[in-house]
């Protein structure tokens, strides 16, 4: 589904109730692009493989920097939502073993983890005394955000059915801003919505949870 696909959805949804809906599809456009942004981020915070990835960060001195890593690509530090993990990719001549977790820490509180211990400051990684020194490289885990939607074509990435989680966000949206709908329609409309769009919502939460476990079923596994 595209975001046009997503603005149609909602405009015959919120026309049950009413008409004279706002005609800049820019604005619609950009709310869409925002509450997918917010729902990968509720995501990531519910469970880290689902929209997971991983990237090569090299160490210079038992340090890094995610500028250096992704070198400008769009898709590189905007496309990081939450950092779950970082483990030793290439122990080089330390001690480690590779796949070791790295502990994150605060800057202000770097003995409230074991060695190896890392913090960011900005976008650059500094280990904790001399914890990296010799690792070549780290293996870091995230979860990624979707990209930026702001015009017709553009593809959603919430997988189906969960693009109903969109489609019950915007024609709240556009009920809000119409100008000429009775104010018991409109308060009718909006609790419909409401309801419709919390349990989409509900049912993606659930979906993201119990992730894994599918994947392993479809794989097979389970």
């Amino acid at each position: 589904m595209n975001a046009e696909q997503v603005l149609k959805r909602a405009l015959t949804e919120a026309s049950e109730y009413g008409s004279n809906f706002p005609t800049s599809h820019a604005l619609l456009y950009r709310r869409i692009s925002s509450r997918q942004m917010q729902l990968f981020a509720e995501a990531a915070s519910i469970n880290a493989d689902w929209a997971g990835a991983c990237f090569t960060m090299d160490l210079v001195g038992g340090n890094g920097n995610l500028t250096d890593t992704f070198e400008g690509e769009s898709a590189g530090i905007n496309g990081i939502a939450r950092i779950s993990r970082i483990t030793v990719e290439n122990p080089g001549s330390s001690a480690w073993a590779a796949g070791r977790e790295v502990d994150l820490v605060s800057s202000d509180d770097v003995d409230s983890g074991a060695p190896p211990r890392a913090f960011f400051r900005g976008y650059s990684l500094f280990q904790v005394g001399t914890d990296l020194n010799g690792v070549s490289s780290l293996k870091v885990h995230y979860s990624r955000r979707p990209a930026v939607v702001d015009g017709p074509a553009d593809e959603i990435e919430l997988p189906e059915p969960h693009t109903e989680c969109l489609v019950w966000d915007l024609a709240m949206i556009l009920l809000a801003r119409a100008s000429t709908i009775d104010p018991e329609r409109k308060k009718a409309g909006n609790a419909f919505f409401t309801m419709m769009r919390d349990e989409a919502e509900e049912q993606f939460k659930t979906y993201v949870r119990e992730y894994v476990a599918l994947m392993a079923r479809h794989a097979g596994r389970g």
